[in-house]
């Protein structure tokens, strides 16, 4: 028995299956953002259907999902440890009352997760500092290697799609940083039983 089936897992190699082509944008994030993730969006969406493209997937790269708040440790007691159980108790209440926080998790780290909807920007992320007490770390889940807009649009209607990509960066310089053609290939499909 090979070692994948040990784990109950399956690989079953596809038959190279082909997407569609589609246009894959890189948007610069300064024309669209907006206060949040959400109105971006909807600025970006608004500017591709007025050049004509349906969007197929959209990816804000500097949107914040959520946040890892890390609490200082406090002095040993027993007293020192009731404080901080009421000192994460406020923390909790706090956060669970700002805007665009959707959620407020405990984990057994130790760490507080906090998750935003509609997601958020650093700046407004930042914002939580001001309520946290001293010595808490506050960090983010994000890609900083990752920004701007990432887009793919629907090409099926264009003759030349190659043409087309390059037509729609030279029309918007100012809006588009990059755009070509590609297909995505499926070569391998895991799934577990």
């Amino acid at each position: 028995m090979t070692p994948l089936a040990l784990l109950g897992l399956c690989a079953a190699v596809a038959a190279a299956a082909e997407s569609a082509p589609f246009m894959a944008v890189e948007l610069k994030m300064a024309p669209f953002q907006g206060a949040d993730a959400a109105h971006t969006q909807k600025k970006a969406e608004a500017f591709l259907a007025k050049a004509g493209y349906k969007v197929l997937s959209y990816q804000d790269n500097e949107a914040v999902r959520a946040a890892d708040v890390k609490l200082a440790p406090g002095p040993e007691g027993q007293l020192a440890g009731v404080r901080r159980g009421f000192e994460r108790m406020n923390v909790l209440r706090t956060l669970r009352g700002k805007p665009n926080v959707s959620k407020v998790v405990e984990y057994d780290d130790g760490r507080i997760g906090v998750y935003f909807l509609p997601f958020v920007y650093r700046p407004q992320a930042d914002g939580l500092k001001f309520f946290l007490p001293e010595g808490a770390k506050l960090s983010y889940h994000v890609n900083p290697a990752m920004k701007g807009l990432w887009v793919e649009l629907d090409v099926s209607r264009e003759k030349d799609p190659q043409a087309a990509a390059r037509e729609f960066a030279r029309r918007y310089p100012d809006q588009v940083a990059s755009a070509d053609i590609r297909i995505k290939v499926e070569v391998m499909k895991v799934e577990t039983r």
